[in-house]
């Protein structure tokens, strides 16, 4: 399952599409996607997405107005099968 690292998140409903590089090509290709739902990334011609698979989910950003206060991540897998987290973005670069 692609959350098993990421229990510590608290999912909301749905996350927009990321900004990313605009030559990247989104699998599935829609506005929203679920948290959870494994979004694949692929590049056109020889290049190769810096992430290949991404996920979205809701980081704890403390307690705003003594409520918790969440903020939308965005997750990669990275070449050893380990989530990271997408600090700034994500781009097709060359093989």
């Amino acid at each position: 399952c692609p959350q098993d690292g990421l229990s510590h998140f608290v999912p909301t409903e749905q996350c927009p599409r990321p900004q990313w590089d605009d030559r990247l090509q989104f699998r599935p290709d829609k506005d929203t996607y679920a948290v959870g739902e494994e979004l694949r990334l692929t590049c056109p011609g020889r290049l190769k997405p810096s992430f290949t698979i991404v996920i979205c989910a809701k980081e704890s950003l403390g307690l705003g107005f003594g409520k918790p206060d969440y903020g939308g991540v965005w997750w990669g897998m990275n070449s050893t099968g380990a989530w990271m987290h997408i600090v700034s973005s994500v781009w097709c670069v060359g093989k």
